[in-house]
């Protein structure tokens, strides 16, 4: 991935805060809020059952992914 989630996490980004409609999944546009610099290629990648929005699991993969150098 392109992009580091450090600057998200140090502000104390979590799911729930991310998830602003609360339907049980973050949207690409959720996610910009805490990560401006993803790319809808980042997210695409990210989104591994192709729902168009990142489960809880797939949320917690990007938080265990290395970060970028």
């Amino acid at each position: 991935l392109g992009f580091s989630v450090a600057p998200a996490l140090a502000q104390g980004v979590d799911f729930d805060s991310l998830d602003a409609n609360v339907d049980g999944a973050v949207s690409f546009e959720e996610l910009q809020v805490a990560l401006p610099a993803i790319t809808q290629d980042d997210f695409t990648l990210l989104d591994t059952d192709g729902d168009g929005a990142l489960s809880r699991e797939e949320f917690t993969a990007l938080l265990e992914a290395p970060a970028a150098e």
